[in-house]
C-alpha cells in the first residue's frame, strides 16, 4: 500500500472525497467540474496497478494501459470508462452544467472503480461517492428499491430457464445501497422494430447492447404508490448472434459458411463475445499478441467462422481503410 501508484490512487480519491463533502445542491455543478478534472487520473493509476497483476509480462504506458482492458475480464469496464473521458474530458473543458451531467453519467464506473480495488485489494476509496447521486424523490427511490430487492430475490433462486431473442434499445443503471442494477427497454428479435412491441425490464446484469442477446426472465409484482406493479426481472442473458446475420456478412466476403445456433463453433464464438464483453470489431482491432492468444484458442477450434476472422482481421491489420469498411459492414450486419 505505499507504492507510488497507491498514493497516487488514495490521492485521486481524497481529492474526489473532499470536493464531495462540499456539495449541496446549489453547486452541484461547481464540485463536478472540480471532480472531473482528477478522475481520469484515478481511473489511469487504478488500470496501471491492476494490469501489473494480470499482465505482469507485458509493461504499459500508465497513460494508455486503461485502454486495454477491453478484453481483460472483469475489468472491461475501465476501458469504457478511459474511452469516455479521453472524449469528454481530455480535449475540452465542460461547463458546470455540463460537468454535472458527465458526473451522472460516469457514476456508475466509479462504483465499479471502487467495488473492483476492494475486492483485489482490500483499498478503500472514494467514501463519499454517495453524495452526488441523483436528487430523486422519495416515492422514485422507493419504486427502485423495491425493484432491486425482487432482482436480489431472482439471483438467490433463479428459476427455470426460458430463453427468447431480443434487441436490447436502451438500457439506464439504477442505484441502490452503492449496487449497480439496470432498467432495460428492449424488443423482440423476431419482429419488425415497433415502439408498440417494446417492453421494459430489469437486472442486475451489464447485458451487451451490440447484438441480439438471448433473455430468460422471471415475473415480479411490487406495490407502490398504493398500487401493484407487474414488472419483468431478467435472470440470465447469452449474447445470441442471429445466424442470418454471420451467414450474410459471410457472404459479402464471398465465404461459404452456414451457420445454426446448434453448431458448437457458434456457441464457442458467443459465449467467447459475453465472457470477454467483446465485440466482433474488438477482435478485428486487436493487435498481433492480442489476436494470435485467440487464434492459438478460441479460432483454431472453428472452421467456417475463423474464415470470417482470418480475413477480417488480415484486412484491418494490413490495410487501415479496409478496416473502417469492414467496422462499417459489422455495423450493417450485425447491430439493430
Amino acid at each position: 500500500m505505499n507504492s507510488l501508484t497507491d498514493k497516487e490512487i488514495n490521492r485521486a480519491s481524497d481529492g474526489i472525497d473532499k470536493a464531495l463533502s462540499t456539495a449541496t445542491r446549489s453547486n452541484r455543478g461547481e464540485v463536478a467540474f472540480r471532480i472531473l478534472s482528477v478522475v481520469r487520473n484515478l481511473n489511469d493509476h487504478i488500470a496501471f496497478k491492476i494490469w501489473k497483476d494480470v499482465r505482469p509480462d507485458q509493461k504499459m504506458d500508465i497513460n494508455k494501459v486503461a485502454s486495454k482492458f477491453g478484453n481483460v475480464r472483469p475489468y472491461q469496464f475501465v476501458a469504457r470508462f478511459d474511452h469516455f473521458l479521453r472524449a469528454s474530458v481530455s480535449h475540452f473543458t465542460p461547463s458546470e452544467e455540463g460537468a454535472e451531467r458527465l458526473m451522472i453519467k460516469y457514476y456508475r464506473y466509479l462504483l465499479q472503480l471502487k467495488k473492483a480495488v476492494y475486492d483485489r485489494y482490500g483499498m478503500i476509496i472514494l467514501r463519499n461517492v454517495d453524495m452526488f447521486l441523483e436528487d430523486l424523490d422519495e416515492q422514485t427511490k422507493d419504486y427502485y428499491q423495491k425493484v432491486a430487492t425482487e432482482i436480489e430475490k431472482r439471483l438467490r433462486t433463479p428459476p427455470p430457464k426460458n430463453f427468447d431473442n431480443y434487441y436490447i434499445d436502451k438500457i439506464k443503471p439504477f442505484f441502490v445501497n452503492q449496487e449497480i442494477y439496470y432498467e432495460v427497454a428492449l424488443e423482440p428479435a423476431d419482429e419488425k422494430p415497433n415502439k408498440f412491441n417494446r417492453i421494459t425490464a430489469f437486472t442486475k446484469y451489464d447485458i451487451s447492447t451490440d447484438y441480439c442477446v438471448a433473455l430468460s426472465f422471471s415475473d415480479a409484482t411490487i406495490s407502490v404508490f398504493n398500487t401493484d406493479f407487474p414488472i419483468k426481472i431478467i435472470t440470465e442473458w447469452h449474447v445470441s448472434i442471429r445466424p442470418c446475420e454471420l451467414n450474410n456478412f459471410a457472404e459479402l466476403l464471398n465465404v461459404e459458411c452456414s451457420v445454426s445456433r446448434g453448431l458448437n463453433e457458434y456457441k464457442m464464438v458467443m459465449s467467447y463475445l459475453e465472457q470477454n464483453g467483446a465485440t466482433l470489431v474488438d477482435i478485428i482491432d486487436y493487435d498481433q499478441r492480442e489476436y494470435d492468444s485467440i487464434k492459438t484458442g478460441l479460432l483454431h477450434q472453428l472452421k467456417s467462422a475463423i474464415r470470417i476472422f482470418l480475413i477480417c482481421w488480415t484486412f484491418a491489420e494490413r490495410f487501415l481503410p479496409a478496416s473502417e469498411t469492414v467496422q462499417i459492414l459489422f455495423d450493417i450486419c450485425f447491430i439493430a
